[in-house]
């Protein structure tokens, strides 16, 4: 087959096209695996903060479980009535320390969600 020197140019030209996107293509997967790699980093950073989180609140819930016990039980007296009331704004204010940091938490997942959302579209 005879080529005319048009045909070899575009074939040359077709060659270095297709190399200079499958360079491209490279340096995009190695970008993104550095960029999924980073923020698989921070995800489980972030995991563990909402385990310890989630942890205290468990310890907050078991220990409002306990103050709650230690008020039935000792009601009796009015000095008892007033321990009961001090406990009772305690357990507000756990309860309020506690949906603080439910929201915190909430917050925290809902970007880990967001950023697990963006890295899936950018695989795709």
């Amino acid at each position: 087959m005879i080529y005319t020197i048009s045909q070899k140019r575009q074939e040359l030209l077709q060659t270095s096209i297709d190399s200079s996107i499958e360079w491209h293509n490279n340096r995009i997967d190695t970008s993104n695996r550095q960029s999924i790699a980073e923020m698989m980093s921070d995800f489980q950073k972030k995991s563990s903060i909402i385990r310890m989180k989630l942890q205290l609140i468990r310890n907050n819930n078991e220990e409002i479980s306990r103050l709650t016990e230690i008020i039935q039980s000792a009601v009796s007296t009015q000095k008892e009535k007033e321990s009961m009331k001090k406990v009772d704004q305690l357990q507000v204010q756990i309860n309020k320390n506690t949906a603080e940091i439910k929201s915190y938490l909430m917050k925290q997942i809902n970007q880990l969600k967001k950023m697990i959302l963006i890295n899936q579209k950018q695989k795709r």
